[in-house]
């Protein structure tokens, strides 16, 4: 790792190590600032998680989550995308991505927690702009809510 990289590093730990000390609490724009100068380990924790897990969506459907990436912060709100395969029965199976939206409810040195996980968008090949619709609805309410990650 090069000098810089090392100096940002160590600004970034330090600076999480001084607010995971105080008593005051975030405010949203830190918790951007902050969850997105760690959104590679927080990115690297939901994958963890979330990387092989099978959801069960009808008798004929499951979707597999493949992989996590484009994380990012906006104050606390926290976006990523889920690379998924869905597993038909019947039709061909089909690829492609899920937008996932959360509010952070929690935010320290060691932890991320969030709250109200919600699918915003679904983009599958092979499926018609209703399956997707019907997909989204579906993930809604089997998506794990309340979930805590470790940094």
């Amino acid at each position: 790792m090069n000098t810089p990289k090392k100096l940002l590093l160590a600004f970034i730990l330090l600076n999480l190590t001084l607010i995971s000390n105080s008593s005051a609490s975030f405010t949203c724009s830190q918790i951007g600032a902050f969850g997105n100068l760690a959104s590679r380990y927080i990115e690297n924790q939901i994958s963890d998680k979330a990387v092989g897990m099978k959801m069960k969506l009808t008798k004929r459907k499951t979707l597999h989550i493949r992989d996590v990436h484009s994380l990012r912060f906006t104050g606390c709100t926290m976006k990523f995308k889920l690379g998924v395969k869905l597993e038909r029965k019947i039709r061909r199976d089909a690829t492609g991505t899920i937008g996932v939206r959360a509010t952070v409810s929690s935010f320290s040195r060691h932890r991320v927690c969030l709250k109200n996980v919600k699918v915003t968008s679904i983009n599958l090949s092979h499926t018609t702009g209703l399956g997707e619709a019907i997909y989204k609805a579906v993930a809604n309410k089997v998506i794990p809510n309340n979930t805590c990650y470790n940094i």
